[in-house]
């Protein structure tokens, strides 16, 4: 028992500034680097901008309030509060792990970003989206004269992932409960705005800052279903973004009289259904009865 006991005292001399040195370490993280840092990568890495109302540093994080994004000078999403804080056992590795909560919308986006120490930027993003107000974020992103004509309404949930390095990529699957869709000139052109509510899921892969593959955008109402696919090309600052995708059309009862427009120019299948593309700009689409391919 003294020959054990001999040893125990050290032993525990040992443990303990090994976690003193732990705990000094991770609080001797330099997080206002990683919030300049952060800031950096969106406004180098997009075309987007990053301020905040204020910001607070202590040893477990950064806490940043009124987080503004713009773009173009054009205030696009505002985050209610933005939280990040860094995995302990992450610090002895290049990559770091920053965990981030959000609250914005209604809803909230919980994920982590990882840091490099190596390059000193960010690698990878991840996030999972929970019931955030699409009728919120659509007063956000439109102009005073767009609030009165858009009436996009419902719950988005869903996960996210963006990759930084080498370029930008990534995937994202969404999901959004109780879909209005009102006043869109997107929409408009097919017809949907008077066919109520729908179930909507969107799964798609980022290729690089200048094309997102739509692997599958499926809306599902009363007797109605709507897929696309194909690709979308992000807008640069003063232009629209542009589309080409494949669309498919079912619908029966009621739905399909008041889709008897858009059906016109759609080519029928032997199914039933109907088939074409759309081409151009979200703000200016074009519909034809070309047989789309995936």
């Amino acid at each position: 028992m003294k020959e054990r006991s001999r040893y125990l005292v050290p032993i525990g001399y040992v443990s303990f500034f090994i976690l003193v040195f732990l705990v000094s370490l991770y609080f001797s993280l330099p997080y206002e680097s990683i919030e300049k840092r952060l800031t950096y990568e969106i406004e180098s890495k997009t075309l987007y901008s990053l301020k905040s109302q204020s910001t607070k540093v202590t040893p477990l994080g950064i806490k940043m309030q009124g987080v503004g994004i713009s773009r173009g000078g054009k205030e696009l999403l505002n985050i209610e509060e933005l939280s990040v804080s860094p995995a302990f056992f992450s610090l002895f590795r290049t990559n770091k792990r920053l965990p981030f909560e959000a609250v914005l919308y209604g809803g909230s986006v919980s994920g982590s970003f990882t840091y490099s120490s190596k390059s000193k930027g960010f690698m990878e993003a991840k996030g999972e989206l929970k019931d955030i107000k699409l009728e919120s974020l659509n007063r956000s992103l439109n102009s005073k004269a767009e609030k009165e004509t858009n009436g996009v309404g419902g719950l988005l949930s869903g996960n996210l992932l963006l990759n930084f390095a080498p370029q930008m990529s990534g995937n994202f699957t969404l999901g959004i409960n109780d879909l209005s869709l009102e006043g869109l000139k997107f929409v408009k052109l097919l017809h949907l705005s008077d066919l109520g509510r729908f179930k909507c899921n969107i799964k798609g892969e980022i290729l690089s800052r200048e094309r997102i593959k739509i692997e599958d955008l499926k809306l599902v109402g009363k007797d109605v279903e709507l897929s696309l696919w194909g690709d979308l090309f992000p807008a640069k600052r003063t232009t629209s973004s542009r589309v080409d995708l494949g669309v498919r059309l079912s619908a029966k009862g009621g739905a399909k009289k008041n889709l008897s427009v858009l059906t016109a120019f759609l080519l029928g299948e032997p199914d039933g259904s109907y088939v074409g593309k759309i081409t151009g700009s979200l703000d200016n689409p074009r519909i034809s009865n070309k047989k789309p391919t995936r």
